[in-house]
């Protein structure tokens, strides 16, 4: 998201109340929140402009936009807009107050209904900074699965969520600057409904930092038959399934590799997604593909390095060829496209294993599970990355929990 710097003056006003405030929750009727949001946040340091953008869809009278403090943040809420009309789209431009206390914030929309108000928030939407520091860290976490038992199998007895519970807490004790979400946050289409809730719960109850986030195959399943859509889940809890922002001398590009339309998802449709792939593997569909080419030109624009992040990389993606309903970008092709560009660091979850694979001068990193099955030789796990004022990376997996029984033992 574009950030400009504020000068000279605030035009935010502290709000009179210090209510307790409903946490950003999934609401029935859609939250009209399009961005900033949980998966697409916005850091910036005070002061500076950043944008939103509401989908009202019908006329409503949005009678406040605010800033509510969250992840022990200790700030009192702030305003940042005043009562307008909103119809179909607004785009706004706002401002963080100039004395805003570092840390997260949820972004809230008040807006009429019937003879009241209703809230719904973004959490963890805008991260205030005091400063972009020349040498950072920050953190590659992926594949939690809220819902999956697998990894029960590792090792028997232990709680998945409080193993979850333990890796976000590891995370935060790490101090990053943020965080890189790449996917599988939850399992399987007939119990999203409660997963993502508590998905999303895990992620703002756990995490300290601004937290990146793109889905994996496990969360954007179908099944048509039954009126369950993932996209649609995803949408709602988290927001947009891709983000670009800036850190340094770096551009992070963050997308979506699992394309597949939902007739090519339909988890009941086995003999059609064994045939395609799509149980596991990612697919570019063309959208994706000319968003992430389109922010790798505007990185190079900006004299930034683009650094890309996802769920799978290209040699975990299907062979599928595409047809007249559903054309695509061979996995191929993109793989040469990466090259081309000279990307330097590709991050991706998926494998559940750490590991690393040069192609050309693309560095393709795979970080391990964090809670769900893990092969032999690996561990619960995150990537924490270093990057000095140089901008050299150094990286290593952190273990979260040390196995009892080693995988495949």
């Amino acid at each position: 998201m574009r950030v400009k710097r504020l000068a000279g003056f605030a035009v935010i006003a502290m709000l009179l109340f210090a209510a307790l405030w409903p946490r950003p929750s999934l609401a029935a009727d859609g939250n009209i929140i399009a961005y900033p949001s949980t998966s697409a946040p916005v850091m910036l340091r005070p002061g500076d402009y950043f944008e939103a953008g509401l989908e009202c869809g019908r006329a409503v009278r949005i009678t406040l936009v605010s800033l509510r403090p969250s992840a022990g943040t200790g700030a009192q809420p702030v305003l940042v807009s005043k009562a307008f009309d909103c119809r179909e789209q607004k785009r706004l431009t706002l401002a963080a107050p100039v004395d805003a206390p570092e840390g997260l914030y949820d972004f809230c929309v008040e807006r009429k209904k019937g003879e009241g108000v209703e809230t719904e928030c973004r959490g963890h939407a805008v991260s205030v900074v005091q400063e972009f520091k020349p040498a950072f860290r920050f953190v590659v976490l992926t594949d939690f699965h809220v819902g999956d038992e697998r990894g029960g199998k590792n090792n028997p007895g232990i709680p998945l969520q409080e193993l979850r519970a333990k890796a976000m807490a590891a995370v935060s004790a790490a101090r990053p600057d943020f965080v890189l979400l790449t996917g599988d946050l939850v399992y399987y289409p007939t119990t999203y409904e409660a997963d993502y809730a508590q998905a999303l719960r895990e992620v703002l109850d756990g995490l300290k930092v601004p937290a990146f986030i793109v889905p994996g195959n496990h969360d954007l399943y179908t099944m048509m038959g039954l009126g369950i859509d993932g996209r649609t889940f995803w949408a709602e809890a988290f927001g947009p399934h891709r983000s670009a922002f800036t850190y340094g001398p770096f551009r992070f590009i963050g997308f979506n590799t699992y394309n597949w339309p939902p007739a090519y998802s339909d988890r009941l449709d086995a003999a059609l997604i064994d045939a395609v792939g799509s149980r596991s593997l990612g697919i570019m569909g063309h959208g994706e593909f000319d968003w992430v080419k389109d922010r790798i030109a505007e990185a190079r624009a900006m004299k930034l390095r683009p650094v890309l992040f996802a769920h799978h990389d290209p040699m975990n993606m299907s062979a599928f060829a595409g047809d007249d309903k559903f054309p695509v970008i061979q996995r191929d092709e993109f793989a040469k496209f990466v090259r081309a560009q000279g990307v330097e660091y590709y991050f991706f979850g998926h494998t559940h294993k750490n590991y690393m694979r040069e192609d050309g001068d693309t560095l393709f990193i795979s970080t391990g599970t964090a809670s769900s099955s893990y092969l032999p030789g690996e561990a619960w796990s995150f990537r924490i990355v270093d990057v000095d004022a140089a901008g050299n990376l150094t990286m290593r997996p952190f273990v979260v929990w040390t196995p009892v029984v080693s995988a495949g033992q």
